[in-house]
């Protein structure tokens, strides 16, 4: 009796340890705080100097200001007419913050005259000043913009445009993507790099230590765009559907997600670089659940092993005393 009470004891804690191990790795930490803030918030950069959070509002068509002391909503920033009363937004996506400047970026992918039509002729970036929170200029950009990144070292803003029609894949229209290049001194575009076709949303990554783009282009490969040139110096193959990209200074490694693989393509940024690829998330799931199933699996065979080799061990009762 006193076995099998071991046993089923050992057998839940297992049971117990084992789901709190797969419910940490299928779930997200808990969360430590949430803001609201407008409709359809999409892009996000962090404002050092001031300690502020600029979230675009896509179909809010504004910019919610957020203390990062106390996670509240400092400001709003309207950045011009909003679809949702019956007006004309400009559709905001993606932020970058310049910090020389002390200015927010925004891409906006702009409509036409009819309320809530998007337009991908009409695409602006709008400048905030962190100073005023207010709009202080607007420059029209390419067709469809998306992505945006700051360059630090020249003082210069590199957007990514889609192309004139995003959804057409036809010939005429497949090599149509460019990147606008914006001067923060003069806010307007100083240059146009034609680059390869539809570069995403979160596109776009800077190389400080070689000072070149990497532009993430559908469906395969990786521009390569130097800042002193304006022009592409370079390309290479990203995988299946490239989407997204950032750098790492300490490497001098570039990392590539690839949507159809679940996969991560890492590049090196010198000239015929190796290029390697990691599982994404999902495999890795996978594999931290099948290793907690193989632990508690054994575990078990653990403790059945102990309680039989215990029992063997244990003393033969007594026999009865004879009859009288």
């Amino acid at each position: 009796m006193a076995s099998s009470k071991v046993f089923y004891r050992s057998l839940v804690f297992c049971v117990i340890i084992s789901a709190l191990l797969m419910f940490g790795s299928v779930f997200p930490p808990f969360t430590h705080a949430q803001t609201g803030v407008g409709s359809y918030s999409y892009g996000v950069a962090y404002d050092f100097a001031k300690g502020e959070i600029f979230v675009a509002n896509e179909y809010g068509n504004c910019l919610t200001v957020i203390s990062d002391r106390d996670n509240s909503v400092i400001t709003t920033i309207d950045l011009g007419n909003d679809n949702e009363n019956n007006g004309v937004g400009m559709y905001p996506l993606n932020v970058a913050y310049d910090s020389a400047m002390g200015e927010i970026f925004v891409v906006d992918l702009g409509v036409n005259t009819i309320a809530g039509s998007s337009s991908a002729s009409a695409g602006m970036v709008s400048v905030v000043s962190d100073a005023t929170n207010t709009v202080i200029a607007t420059i029209p950009v390419g067709a469809d913009p998306t992505g945006i990144v700051y360059d630090s070292a020249k003082g210069e803003v590199f957007v990514s445009n889609a192309g004139t029609n995003p959804g057409d894949t036809s010939a005429a229209n497949f090599n149509t993507g460019t990147v606008s290049v914006i001067s923060d001194v003069t806010n307007s575009v100083v240059a146009t790099v034609l680059v390869g076709p539809f570069p995403a949303s979160a596109a776009l990554a800077y190389d400080s230590g070689k000072s070149e783009f990497f532009v993430v282009t559908i469906p395969k490969s990786v521009s390569i765009i130097s800042d002193s040139t304006n022009s592409v110096v370079g390309t290479k193959a990203a995988g299946s559907s490239p989407i997204a990209i950032a750098y790492d200074p300490a490497k001098s490694e570039i990392f590539v997600t690839n949507t159809d693989t679940d996969i991560v393509t890492i590049l090196s940024d010198s000239t015929g670089g190796s290029t390697s690829t990691t599982p994404g998330s999902s495999a890795s799931s996978a594999l931290w659940i099948l290793i907690t199933v193989v632990i508690v699996i054994f575990a078990i065979l653990v403790i059945l092993f102990v309680l039989r080799k215990r029992k063997k061990n244990q003393p033969l009762p007594p026999p009865p005393p004879p009859q009288t």
